[in-house]
């Protein structure tokens, strides 16, 4: 009977190993995915004010084209 109950409690050990790894694991995931997200969020911010910054270039061009138009100094 004492063999059953050791295979049982090597069992539970063996398990709680397992749920430890898992645990590591998935901490290791998170963290990753946390440097991702970091990432993707400077790249969002960085691309957002490239577009910006060529909105406004193209709209200063225009503006100054259509002015040089205006005064047909072309």
């Amino acid at each position: 009977m004492g063999n059953l109950m050791e295979k049982k409690v090597q069992n539970a050990d063996s398990s709680t190993v397992d749920y430890e790894d898992k645990l590591l694991r998935l901490q290791s995931y998170r963290e990753k995915l946390d440097e991702l997200c970091d990432f993707v969020d400077q790249e969002l911010r960085f691309n957002r004010q490239k577009r910006e910054e060529w909105n406004r270039r193209t709209i200063e061009w225009k503006e100054s084209y259509n002015a040089e138009e205006s005064t047909g100094n072309n």
